[in-house]
């Protein structure tokens, strides 16, 4: 099994193909035979062309496709942010990210990438 750093898919498939397959099916094991069927879950989500080069680069081997659940904490985290200083309320907040306000509540006392939030 051979797990594909996130910078290491983009050069091989592409940014684009690379964050589909990421957000579709990151965290997942996928056998990387020689040609899949059109409706293969990776063929639909980045097209034939890069599912080629997927296969010309990890053929036959056993792919895990990255989570990359820390850059996408650090995302929401950062929204959080940026959400609260702009004036939502933790509620608005959390309805629109879909988290419990005590968890909105939590991400903010922690100072979201170290930096001070500020409500002014």
């Amino acid at each position: 099994m051979q797990t594909l750093a996130m910078l290491e898919l983009q050069r091989v498939i592409g940014k684009d193909a690379a964050s589909a397959l990421v957000e579709k099916l990151g965290g997942t094991e996928w056998y990387v035979g020689g040609n899949w069927p059109d409706d293969h879950p990776i063929v639909q989500i980045v097209g034939r062309r890069a599912t080629k080069k997927l296969c010309d680069y990890m053929g036959g081997v056993e792919l895990i496709i990255p989570s990359c659940s820390g850059i996408k904490r650090k995302i929401r985290n950062d929204e959080i942010a940026r959400r609260f200083n702009r004036g939502d309320s933790t509620r608005q907040i959390a309805l629109a990210m879909g988290l419990s306000q005590r968890m909105v509540r939590y991400i903010i006392k922690r100072s979201v990438n170290g930096e001070e939030i500020n409500r002014g």
